[in-house]
């Protein structure tokens, strides 16, 4: 704590990233009480000093335990952000007099969100890109998990200019239909957990995906999760190995599988660019004939009819990223 309070209000012109990380692991001595009392606001007024004098803050990960998240919350409620040159929708203000009213980041444009801290979103007006914290990560269990979605679905809906959402869930109606309606205009959407339940794969594409007419990169479950009627060859414990004959011809299924999924997916939603699967295998449309990066375009523009696949594997085969990798470092510090 004393290092906290004697933070340098120098260096805070040259902080570009934020990650805040405090939770109680089983077993280990809980820290004073004095320590849990004062932490908040402590971190909230360095927190207001960097993000006055920073102009170059843009990252920001945000997970604290559920157990201390109120007292957070109420702390950067509290904290007035000293930049004398505010400027009109960059913070919390009161409509009528116009004065902010609690502490804000409005240089940061990359949020991720930890379970129980939705919180933060307000005070970060101006994010482009929203993730949550991988569950691995903070150990909740699944229901916990799905409210903690629910609720950062509902958050991302006062961000003006959301360009991006990465989340890890469960493809289900309920899922599809929060999301349509906080995002629908959202450009980026990546949805990571392994399964679709409780509805079609013919379902999701048709009545929920066709929605999202402004979408252009999708990062989805890979096809053997999506209930295609595809299954990769497996084995170990009680299951022997395969032949290799019969291990390449599922192979080639989970190939046919994706090419089906990608068709229906691509006619769905003209305006789509890329869709993964897994954050591993690529797929994307090109004009048919076409051979240069400006065929994507005329592909996007084109009659299905006109238009052809194109699969790669991970960053290394394609001169792209996935749509998650760039929360990458800011979930590195969290593992």
């Amino acid at each position: 704590m004393a290092k906290l309070k004697d933070w340098n209000p120098e260096y805070s012109l040259y902080v570009r990233e934020v990650s805040i990380l405090f939770k109680r692991s089983p077993g280990i001595m809980p820290p004073p009480k004095d320590f849990v009392k004062e932490l908040p606001d402590t971190l909230a007024s360095i927190l207001s000093r960097i993000s006055s004098s920073s102009t170059r803050l843009s990252k920001m990960a945000f997970n604290t335990d559920q157990h201390t998240v109120h007292s957070f919350k109420k702390a950067f409620a509290r904290a007035q952000h000293q930049h004398r040159d505010q400027r009109p929708g960059t913070g919390t203000t009161d409509e009528t007099t116009g004065t902010l009213l609690s502490l804000s980041f409005p240089t940061v444009i990359c949020l991720t969100v930890g379970p129980y801290n939705e919180f933060i979103v307000q005070h970060c007006p101006n994010i482009r890109h929203i993730s949550d914290v991988p569950h691995s990560v903070w150990g909740g269990n699944i229901g916990h998990a799905r409210e903690h979605i629910m609720n950062l679905i509902e958050e991302a809906r006062k961000i003006e200019n959301l360009e991006s959402f990465v989340i890890r869930e469960a493809l289900t109606e309920e899922l599809m239909n929060a999301l349509y309606s906080s995002i629908p205009r959202i450009k980026t959407l990546a949805i990571l957990r392994h399964s679709i339940l409780y509805m079609s794969f013919e379902d999701f594409v048709s009545t929920h995906l066709s929605r999202f007419r402004h979408l252009r990169i999708l990062s989805i479950p890979d096809v053997s999760h999506l209930d295609v009627g595809y299954s990769p060859p497996q084995w170990g414990g009680f299951s022997p190995r395969p032949d290799a004959d019969e291990i390449r011809k599922r192979i080639d299924e989970g190939k046919q599988a994706r090419e089906r999924v990608a068709r229906a997916i691509f006619e769905a939603c003209p305006l789509l660019k890329e869709l993964w699967f897994e954050d591993r295998i690529r797929a994307s449309v090109k004009a048919k004939g076409g051979t240069g990066v400006g065929d994507v375009e005329k592909a996007v523009n084109s009659n299905t009819r006109t238009r052809e696949l194109a699969f790669s594997k991970g960053r290394n085969d394609c001169d792209c990223e996935p749509p998650t990798f760039m929360f990458l470092s800011m979930c590195a510090d969290f593992s």
